[in-house]
């Protein structure tokens, strides 16, 4: 029970990290945005942390505390990337571009039928 708080901790503190730093990590904006963008983008990061560290606590509890499973399959390579990708603070972005590149295969896949 106290690593998966661990894991929850490092996720929150990472996501608060990533939240307040965005600005200066990822891009060079405007820092003084409005508060609700802000806001926005701490609570953002703050939940896909903790969504990373529980994609790497279920990991760490299959792996490492149940280590007679020892097969690896696409669902952990999978929960693995998520996971990184989430106390990195890379998940909101990979998110957002994943959501607009399915959007724009689907406007080309649409206007391919309208000709």
């Amino acid at each position: 029970m106290i690593a998966f708080w661990l894991f929850i901790i490092v996720g929150l503190i990472s996501g608060i990290y990533h939240g307040f730093y965005n600005n200066q990590i990822y891009h060079n904006s405007n820092p003084n945005k409005n508060i609700h963008e802000k806001i926005h983008t701490i609570w953002i990061h703050i939940v896909s942390g903790i969504v990373g560290s529980f994609s790497l606590y279920i990991l760490f509890t299959k792996f490492y505390i149940n280590s007679h499973k020892s097969t690896i399959g696409i669902g952990e390579v999978g929960a693995l990337l998520f996971g990184i990708l989430g106390i990195v603070g890379l998940l909101p972005m990979a998110l957002w571009f994943t959501v607009l590149s399915i959007n724009k295969l689907q406007d080309a896949f649409f206007n391919l039928f309208k000709k």
